[in-house]
């Protein structure tokens, strides 16, 4: 019994498991401007495991999803808004930001670990990088090393 990777994941939730909105890929299919109304989606291999309506009006994005809670029975139609700000770049243009809806910090991800989307400080999320121990740094690093050589 143990062995590598056999130990316990922590009792946080993690970020490379969790959905997410981000405002990055947002920007980059036109989604952030004005009257423009999208779907996101999740899936794991081939099969959907979520998506959400959305649709931008005056510098908010509006999420319109339904969740369903393990321990509850009936789906709870969600309407979220999330405010998008704006912030001058060093060498010209400008860089947008979502404000989590809970504590307006301006982030460029949110999480859906609940029934909202909310940032990682406000569910507690980490990296998975951050609960590993020394050996499975070294680990990590010698895989990467290998994949760079063949």
């Amino acid at each position: 019994m143990g062995g590598y990777g056999s130990g316990r994941d922590g009792w946080k939730p993690k970020a490379e498991k969790a959905k997410r909105i981000d405002v990055r890929y947002m920007r980059k299919r036109g989604f952030l401007n004005d009257g423009c109304q999208f779907t996101l989606s999740w899936s794991k291999g081939e099969e959907s495991v979520g998506y959400i309506n959305a649709r931008t009006v005056d510098r908010t994005v509006i999420l319109n999803y339904r969740v369903k809670p393990y321990w509850e029975d009936e789906w709870t139609d969600i309407e979220e808004c999330v405010p998008i700000e704006w912030t001058p770049c060093n060498f010209g243009g400008k860089r947008p930001w979502l404000n989590c809806p809970r504590c307006s910090r301006r982030v460029e991800v949110l999480y859906g670990v609940g029934k909202r989307f909310l940032c990682r400080h406000c569910y507690n999320v980490t990296y998975s990088s951050q609960c590993e121990t020394v050996m499975d740094r070294l680990l990590r690093r010698s895989r990467k090393i290998r994949r760079r050589l063949d």
